[in-house]
C-alpha cells in the first residue's frame, strides 16, 4: 500500500521530525512528558473503515442498471441495452392495460402492449412495439346486459433510427348477441391504435384495424381505423371495422342503424419513401333502415428527398337487404384522397364502396376519391357501384339508384407531365325480380359522374376527364319501368402553360326501357392556360340503348 494511502495515528510532514504518542488512555508517568501536554492521552473514537469488495457479484449488479431486458415486474430495459417487456408472452402477467417497456437507450427493441396498452419506445437502434389488441366488450349472458364497453387498441412504439416504428393494436369488437330488454340500443367498437413512428431509415408502423361490431336491434357502430405512423416509408392506416344488424326473426324486426368504420391515414414519409395507403373503410350491413359505408383513409405525403404519395384507401360497402316493404337506404363509404407529393408522384385516390338495396329505398355508390397532387398528379378513384335487387311495383315509393361521382385527378408540377386522369362515375343498376310475383319493377338509375382531370404540368396537358357512369337495367325476365340517365362525363383539366387541355370524359350509356332514358352529357374540354396553351376538346355524349 501505498505512503499516502494508509494513514496512522503517527503525524509526519516532509523535512520535519516526528513524534510517537503512547498509546490512547495511557498514563505517563511524571517527568516524561514533554511541556505543554496533558498527563493522560485522552480516547479518541475509531473511525469506521470502508470495505471494498471487488467481486463478479458486485460487479453484476452494478450492471443491471444499463444492461439488460425488461420484466414484468420492472417492464423497461437497461439504460443502455436491452429489449423491453412484452406483456401477454407469459400467462397471468397483466391484469389490467399494460404499457409495453421501452428498450435501451442505446440499444433495444420496445416491449408489446397487453389490452390495449401503447407499444414501448426502441432506443438508438431498435423497433418499437406492437400496442396491444383493445378489450371486446363484456355482457351479462342471462339479461344480455354490458358489463364494460370495447376498448380501444394501443398505439404503437416509436422505433430508432433503424428501426420500424411498432404496429397499433385492433381495437376491441362489440357484439351483443341477444335481444332482451337489457340489451343496450347503440353497440360501438374500439378504435384501432395508431401506428408508431419509425426513424430516419425505419417505416412507420400500420395502423390497428376498428373494431367490429354485430348487434340484432338498434345502433351499430364500428371503429375507425388506426392511422399509419410516419417514417422513412409511411406506414399503412387500419382498416375501419365491420358493422351488422342482424335480428333474428325477418318477419318481425324493425328498421337499424349500421356505420362503417372509417378507415386510418396513411403515414408520411419523412426521408425518400413513399407514403403509407390508407386503409379502407368497413362494410355495413341491415335488412331495413339505414346502412352507410366508412370513409377510406387517405394517403400518407411522399418524401421531402424523393417518393410518391399514398393511394387512398377504398370506400366501405353497404347494403340493406330485406325482402319486404321497410324503408331502405344504403349510402357507400367515399374514397380515401392520394396523398401529395412534391418529389415524386401523387398518389392515387380510393374507390368509392357500393351501395345495394333489395325490394325498396335508396342506394347510392360513394364517391372516389381525389388524386394527389405531385410530380405526375395521381388519378382520380373510381366512384362507387349503386345497386338495386328485386324490386316490384307493388312496393312504393319508386327506388332511386345513383351511382358514386368519380374523384378528380392531382394537379401535376413536372414538366410536360399530364394532370392526372379523373375517376369514371360508378355504375347505377336496377335487377327487377325474375319471377310472376314481383313483375314490372320501376326504379329511376342514374349514373354517377365522371371526376375532373387535374391541371397539367409546366408544357404538359391537362388531365382527361372520367367518363360518366352507365345506368339502366341488370338482364332479366320481366323487365319492369327503368328510368336510366347516363352520368356525365368529367371536365378536362386545365392545360399547362403552352400545353392543351384534358379531354372531356364521355357521358355514360343508358340502358332503361322508359322513355324517359338518356345517354349522359360528354365532359367539356379543359381550358387553356391563361399564360399560353389550347383548349381540350369536349368529350362525346352517351347512347341510349
Amino acid at each position: 500500500m501505498k505512503r499516502s494511502e494508509c494513514r496512522t495515528d503517527r503525524s509526519w510532514s516532509q523535512g520535519r521530525t516526528w513524534l510517537a504518542l503512547p498509546a490512547a488512555g495511557v498514563v505517563v508517568a511524571a517527568g516524561l512528558v514533554p511541556a505543554g501536554l496533558p498527563d493522560t492521552i485522552p480516547t479518541r473514537p475509531v473511525a469506521e473503515r470502508v470495505v471494498v469488495v471487488n467481486s463478479l457479484d458486485v460487479q453484476l449488479v452494478a450492471f443491471l442498471g444499463l444492461f439488460g431486458n425488461g420484466t414484468a415486474d420492472h417492464p423497461d430495459a437497461g439504460l443502455l441495452i436491452g429489449n423491453g417487456y412484452s406483456y401477454g408472452s407469459v400467462a397471468g402477467d397483466c391484469a389490467a392495460v399494460c404499457n409495453g417497456g421501452n428498450g435501451g437507450r442505446l440499444r433495444g427493441n420496445g416491449g408489446a402492449g397487453f389490452n390495449g396498452g401503447d407499444g414501448g419506445n426502441a432506443g438508438l437502434f431498435g423497433s418499437g412495439g406492437d400496442g396491444g389488441n383493445g378489450a371486446f366488450a363484456v355482457y351479462d349472458p342471462m339479461t344480455g346486459a354490458r358489463l364494460s364497453a370495447a376498448k380501444a387498441g394501443g398505439n404503437g412504439g416509436r422505433g430508432g433510427i433503424f428501426g420500424h416504428g411498432g404496429n397499433g393494436g385492433a381495437g376491441g369488437e362489440d357484439n351483443s348477441l341477444l335481444d332482451l330488454p337489457a340489451s343496450p340500443d347503440v353497440v360501438t367498437g374500439g378504435n384501432g391504435g395508431g401506428g408508431g413512428s419509425g426513424g430516419l431509415l425505419g417505416d412507420g408502423g400500420w395502423g390497428g384495424q376498428g373494431g367490429s361490431v354485430f348487434t340484432q336491434r338498434g345502433r351499430a357502430v364500428a371503429g375507425s381505423g388506426g392511422d399509419g405512423g410516419d417514417g422513412a416509408v409511411g406506414g399503412n392506416g387500419g382498416s375501419g371495422g365491420l358493422a351488422f344488424v342482424t335480428p333474428e326473426s325477418e318477419v318481425s324486426y324493425v328498421a337499424a342503424e349500421a356505420l362503417g368504420g372509417a378507415g386510418g391515414r396513411g403515414g408520411s414519409s419523412t426521408g425518400g419513401g413513399a407514403g403509407g395507403v390508407g386503409g379502407g373503410g368497413g362494410l355495413a350491413q341491415v335488412m331495413a333502415g339505414r346502412a352507410v359505408g366508412g370513409a377510406g383513409g387517405a394517403g400518407g405525403e411522399g418524401g421531402p428527398l424523393s417518393g410518391n404519395g399514398g393511394r387512398g384507401g377504398n370506400g366501405g360497402g353497404a347494403q340493406a337487404l330485406g325482402v319486404d316493404a321497410k324503408p331502405r337506404t344504403a349510402l357507400g363509404g367515399v374514397g380515401g384522397a392520394g396523398g401529395a407529393a412534391s418529389k415524386g408522384d401523387g398518389g392515387a385516390g380510393g374507390n368509392g364502396g357500393i351501395g345495394q338495396t333489395s325490394v325498396t329505398g335508396a342506394a347510392t355508390g360513394g364517391g372516389g376519391g381525389a388524386g394527389g397532387d405531385g410530380r405526375q398528379g395521381g388519378t382520380g378513384g373510381a366512384g362507387g357501384l349503386a345497386r338495386i335487387d328485386a324490386q316490384s311495383e307493388y312496393f312504393k315509393p319508386v327506388p332511386e339508384v345513383t351511382g358514386g361521382s368519380g374523384g378528380d385527378g392531382g394537379k401535376s408540377t413536372g414538366t410536360y407531365k399530364a394532370g392526372g386522369a379523373g375517376g369514371p362515375g360508378g355504375q347505377a343498376l336496377a335487377q327487377a325480380a325474375d319471377d310472376l310475383l314481383h313483375p314490372n319493377g320501376d326504379a329511376n338509375t342514374t349514373g354517377g359522374a365522371g371526376g375532373a382531370g387535374g391541371e397539367g404540368g409546366p408544357r404538359g396537358n391537362g388531365g382527361r376527364g372520367g367518363d360518366g357512369g352507365r345506368a339502366g337495367v341488370v338482364a332479366q325476365l320481366l323487365p319492369g319501368n327503368v328510368v336510366a340517365i347516363g352520368g356525365r362525363g368529367g371536365r378536362g383539366g386545365t392545360s399547362g402553360k403552352e400545353g392543351t387541355g384534358g379531354t372531356g370524359g364521355a357521358g355514360g350509356d343508358a340502358h332503361g326501357n322508359h322513355d324517359q332514358s338518356r345517354g349522359g352529357v360528354g365532359g367539356p374540354g379543359g381550358a387553356a392556360n391563361p399564360q399560353g396553351g389550347n383548349a381540350g376538346a369536349a368529350g362525346p355524349n352517351g347512347a341510349n340503348v
